[in-house]
């Protein structure tokens, strides 16, 4: 009879990716009995190179942090194609590596790229000039000029006056006052009110921003339009009356109790409160039942309301257990406080809860208490499709050693579906303890079947408890290289998953950090198709290798070659029970340069031809593997003629009696 087993005999898949000229990438989180995949991408290399600078900078306010210039574009394929490269304050010269597709080399055409570049002027990256896009077209080992400059630019210079108030900060723009290619500049103001800073030369643009005083009140810069013309200076200034001024004011408060009742054995640690709007004024740490907030601007606010519960300590930092962000319908969204009125809005809110267990498996290549970090998360949410933390949002940070998840929500309608896998282990066991892999790598699921008529309706003090969420999954293994040898540095990899009406599921993973000549970044995810964008970065550059399309399959460790063949494995499925002495290994693999061979636990096995009228070189194959007691590790290696490879591990288990699960 079949049945699938649990954890505790875990498969290594050993990964075979021949050295093709490419670097590759793929990234995620490892699971202990799944599939897990592999293989390698092309890098094409193609040059974009020049120069960056602005001219005369020994009169603007704010200095350049560093500045990238990035390429993106399409393969033929529609696949999104993208690089990036950075330089330092000093500006100068640049040059970036960009991926010219296999379909564009073969054809001996260029590639077209769309280059923007970016200064900032500060590490956070909010404050920026950035440049008109440019397209190009870029040769296989060729290099593309194109310089980004402003010789000579033109500058802006402001000033912003403040009546009876003191300025605090605030932030200016200048956009052109159309779509399109356009340049624009982004800046934070001063307490000086006062700033100065290079732009590319236009007409129409657009100048405007906002700005904060010292308490708080918030007011915008009303929009302007100017000419800015190369090698000239042009003056923007604002003057503000700043309540209050000679003895008039518009002063307004908010206050009122705060109270998340009905706790059991869950200890409060302290409430949160922000406003913003008309004033921007927050309380962090709110330790009793009442709050206020004063001199307040008087207008419209966006009122939001926090409690943090369970704390503890580690490394020294204080951490929080569970979130909860209370719902807009009982905190309010927007709160009214007119001038010289006091404002009452009170925060009451019930608790109700909902607990369970996050269970990997039957079949799985990781586990929660071996290659989980701390940071794995049940989130429940009153708004599933946008995850607005503003509307109501509760986080539970998960027992790794139980996989237990308690939440905290409240008397109202809520959906409890998505998950936050954080899988870290620099010595993952995957599907062989004793070939372990480097695992850096996040799995964030959106299950929409929770949602909707799965959605969990509440009252107060009301407790669901077996509330549990159970995953299957596998993992992806994917080696690097740079054509005719070369080091690469920090490879890592972004996805999604293909079919996105069950669920909206992202990945992204790491390999090691460092240069090396042969790079290497393994994902988890649960079984289905991913879209997935390998990266890493070559010489200065950061580049992407277009999409690839990868399929993950539960309780299998499998690896492949970008663009290598295809091999589906008929029989039998991973975790197979039997307690027959052997069992019949049978699948199918295909390629356009043609199958070389198969070759099952080491023997070479014969293929035949399945005459498919769709794919000539799909090709068939059956063999019998003799079983022993326990676990036997299956590994299926399929090479093409051009000696690319898909691998396919997977355990069955012989036993006389079936397994309990656990």
């Amino acid at each position: 009879m079949k049945r699938v087993k649990s954890v505790e005999n875990p498969m290594f898949i050993a990964i075979i990716c021949m050295m093709i000229a490419g670097l590759v990438l793929i990234e995620g989180p490892v699971p202990v009995m799944a599939q897990a995949q592999g293989g390698n991408v092309t890098l094409n290399p193609g040059y974009i190179a020049g120069s960056i600078s602005i001219g005369d900078i020994s009169q603007n306010t704010k200095t350049v942090w560093r500045a990238r210039v990035n390429a993106s574009g399409k393969d033929p394929t529609g696949n999104d194609l993208y690089a990036e490269t950075w330089i330092g304050p000093e500006l100068g010269n640049y040059a970036l590596t960009v991926q010219i597709p296999d379909d564009v080399l073969s054809a001996g055409t260029s590639q077209e790229y769309k280059v923007s570049c970016a200064l900032f002027y500060s590490s956070d990256k909010k404050e920026y000039l950035v440049f008109k896009e440019q397209t190009v077209t870029v040769s296989y080992n060729e290099t593309t000029s194109l310089n980004f400059a402003l010789e000579p630019p033109s500058y802006i210079k402001g000033d912003i006056t403040v009546g009876c108030n003191t300025l605090s900060s605030g932030w200016f723009y200048a956009k052109l006052n159309s779509g399109g290619n356009y340049s624009n500049t982004q800046i934070r103001i001063s307490s000086d009110g006062k700033f100065r800073v290079p732009i590319q030369p236009n007409s129409g643009i657009k100048v405007y921003g906002h700005v904060y005083m010292s308490n708080g009140w918030k007011y915008d810069l009303d929009e302007q339009y100017i000419d800015a013309s190369a090698g000239n200076e042009t003056a923007v200034n604002w003057t503000l009356l700043a309540e209050p001024c000679g003895g008039s004011s518009c002063n307004a408060s908010i206050s009122g109790d705060i109270n998340l009742s009905g706790l059991g054995d869950n200890i409060l640690h302290h409430h949160w409160i922000q406003v913003s709007g008309s004033t921007f004024k927050k309380l962090e740490n709110i330790s009793s039942d009442t709050y206020a907030l004063d001199n307040l601007k008087g207008g419209d606010h966006t009122f939001y309301a926090r409690s943090y519960l369970n704390s503890y300590v580690r490394s020294g930092r204080t951490y929080y257990d569970d979130h909860f962000y209370h719902p807009y319908g009982v905190s309010g969204i927007n709160v009214n406080a007119p001038c010289d009125t006091a404002t009452t809005h009170d925060v009451s809110t019930h608790a109700a809860f909902v607990n369970g267990k996050i269970i990997l498996g039957p079949n799985t290549v990781v586990t929660l208490e071996e290659d989980t970090a701390t940071d794995t998360y049940v989130y429940g949410y009153v708004e599933p499709n946008t995850r607005s933390y503003n509307k109501g949002l509760s986080r539970d940070e998960v027992d790794l050693s139980t996989g237990n998840y308690d939440l905290i929500l409240s008397q109202r309608e809520w959906n409890v579906y998505y998950t936050k896998f954080h899988f870290r282990n620099d010595q993952s066991k995957l599907c062989d303890p004793e070939n372990p892999r480097y695992v850096h790598a996040y799995l964030n699921i959106e299950d929409l079947t929770r949602t909707g008529d799965g959605k969990i309706s509440l009252t107060a003090g009301q407790t669901i408890s077996n509330h549990d969420i159970r995953y299957e999954t596998g993992s992806v293994t994917i080696k690097f290289y740079v054509n005719g040898g070369g080091v690469l540095k920090d490879p890592y990899l972004t996805g999604e998953n293909a079919d996105r009406t069950q669920a909206r599921i992202s990945i992204t993973a790491y390999g090691k950090k460092g240069e090396t000549s042969e790079g290497e970044v393994t994902f988890i995810a649960i079984p289905g198709k991913y879209i997935i964008t390998p990266k890493a970065t070559v010489g200065e550059s950061l580049v992407t290798f277009g999409k690839q399309e990868i399929e993950v399959e539960a309780g299998v460790c499998r690896g492949i070659d970008i663009h290598g063949p295809s091999l589906t494995m008929e029989s039998p499925e991973a975790g197979y029970y039997t307690t027959d002495a052997s069992i019949t290994l049978s699948g199918k693999a295909s390629d356009d340069m043609g199958i070389a061979s198969v070759v099952v636990n080491g023997d070479t096995i014969p293929f035949t031809s399945t005459d498919n009228a769709d794919d000539p070189n799909e090709v068939s194959f059956s063999t019998s593997i003799a079983l022993t007691a326990g676990a036997t590790t299956i590994q299926t290696v399929v090479t093409d003629t051009s000696e690319k490879v898909v691998s396919d591990n997977r355990q069955v288990y012989q036993d006389g009696s079936p397994p309990a699960l656990n």
